[in-house]
């Protein structure tokens, strides 16, 4: 009997000891079970995240939208490219969606400030080239002078020509055809050329070298004050140009007066001469004062000088200091400014000419006979000579006054 007792009692332990166990079974399964259903339940949100990216994506490439921050922004625009202005569009051109094709017109992409002269030409290039993409250099210089407020002159350029107004001593090199056009007469700073570059010529480069070599004080006194040079497919512009060159009529703000100008063959910047001559040039420009008289005083009232200078009308027939016994004629009117002390050098005249008068023959005649000595123990270094229009300028001085 004990032993039974003991038999019961022991498989009783087992029994319980066999439901401890199957009940830690039971919670490790249900463990694992809840394990595997939170992998199940990360791997399907992270399928519906990639799904959404790869929409979004897909969706944004094929309406064309640029990546945030790649806005290919500032560039020149190229007709018949696939560069835009702005680059938002894709491949398209300006900010229009799909419209206008891969055309690139206008003039934002190449920072032009808007209502100058030189935004007018490079749009007027443009839509030259949309209109006949295959035209030729002089034809577009030709195009391109039609609206221009003075008498312009197109001309072809030869390959290997050396020379190229507004670039000193360099030598344009990279095109096989190129056309300038520029004004009839020598006082405005404005000239503009169309070129054709050669097959294998990178345009980038081109273009960096007509920024680098140019100089917009070509015109010595007169200087340009905006520099163009863009490049529309395989051809280039450059212009250098008054940024306002107005209507030409002398009426009103930022208007050019025409002059035919003779520039002193000896002006040479940096010299007390020359600061002269174009405070002359500035005042005939303005087209404010119109007499001698005038023109004479305007350079005094200029206070360009460290000393006080006075102006006087000469009458036809008078001693003019600085020629000797030459007398001087064909003018109609003259005015002369001088200092109002005697021991310097300096003396100069503005001359109008009568009607009829060769006016270079009236620059030699007073080069020829001018004497720098006339002071003297005092000599003057500089005697320049120069004329716009019909008034002629004459002045000996000292180089430097310092």
């Amino acid at each position: 009997m004990e032993n039974n007792n003991i038999q019961n009692e022991n498989n009783e332990q087992i029994i319980e000891q066999n439901n401890e166990v199957k009940t830690e079974n039971n919670a490790f399964v249900e463990f694992f079970q809840n394990k595997k259903n939170l992998y199940i339940t990360v791997a399907a949100v992270a399928a519906i995240v990639i799904a959404i990216v790869v929409s979004i994506v897909a969706f944004g490439g094929k309406n064309g939208n640029a990546p945030a921050g790649d806005d290919n922004q500032g560039g020149s625009s190229e007709v018949g490219g696939n560069n835009g202005n702005n680059g938002n569009n894709g491949n398209n051109g300006n900010n229009g969606g799909n419209e206008g094709g891969n055309e690139g017109a206008g003039n934002e992409g190449s920072n032009i400030p808007e209502n100058t002269t030189g935004a007018a030409l490079y749009n007027s290039f443009v839509s030259a080239l949309e209109a006949n993409n295959a035209a030729t250099t002089l034809e577009l210089a030709e195009a391109l002078s039609q609206n221009l407020p003075f008498a312009p002159m197109a001309m072809p350029i030869e390959v290997g020509t050396e020379y190229f107004a507004g670039f000193d001593n360099y030598t344009i090199t990279g095109y096989k055809s190129a056309a300038v056009f520029m004004p009839m007469i020598g006082s405005i700073p404005f000239v503009g050329y169309v070129f054709e570059l050669e097959d294998n010529a990178n345009a980038d480069d081109f273009v960096k070298a007509l920024n680098d070599n140019c100089n917009t004080r070509w015109l010595i006194c007169n200087p340009a004050d905006q520099v163009v040079a863009e490049k529309v497919g395989n051809k280039v512009l450059f212009i250098m140009c008054p940024a306002d060159l107005g209507e030409g009529e002398g009426e009103g703000e930022g208007d050019v007066i025409l002059g035919d100008v003779i520039y002193p063959v000896t002006l040479e910047e940096g010299t007390f001469g020359y600061s002269i001559w174009c405070t002359f040039e500035d005042i005939m420009i303005e087209g404010v004062n119109t007499t001698t008289g005038e023109i004479a005083n305007a350079i005094c009232m200029a206070e360009i000088t460290p000393f006080s200078i006075m102006s006087m009308d000469m009458e036809v027939g008078s001693f003019f200091y600085g020629f000797d016994n030459y007398v001087v004629s064909g003018y109609k009117s003259a005015s002369v400014f001088m200092p109002m002390m005697g021991s310097i050098p300096f003396v100069g005249y503005i001359f109008e000419l009568e009607d009829g008068v060769d006016v270079h023959n009236f620059i030699s005649d007073l080069t020829e006979n001018s004497n720098t000595g006339w002071n003297c123990c005092t000599f003057a270094d500089e005697t320049l000579v120069g004329a716009y229009d019909n008034f002629v300028f004459f002045l000996m001085c000292p180089a430097s006054v310092e």
